[in-house]
């Protein structure tokens, strides 16, 4: 196997592995998001635990995936 070959693979690996924490992460907060517009937690509760949930599959705070209320709130006008 030729170095790039080996780069490549390595880069795949790393994509898949990142779009599996990133599938992870929208179902759990699809779930936190059903709890907040169910009033079974605050919006301080839920900000919380998106932060937290972000740390749990390491992605970025600045994700543009992020489910944090600016963006549940954009996307309800």
């Amino acid at each position: 196997m030729r170095k790039q070959d080996n780069i490549l693979e390595i880069d795949v690996n790393k994509v898949k592995e990142y779009r599996k924490r990133l599938h992870s992460y929208i179902v759990s907060m699809q779930y936190f998001k059903s709890l907040l517009e169910s009033g079974d937690i605050t919006e301080e509760e839920y900000s919380l635990i998106e932060r937290d949930v972000l740390l749990k599959y390491r992605l970025p705070e600045d994700s543009l995936f992020r489910m944090d209320l600016r963006h549940i709130e954009d996307n309800e006008d």
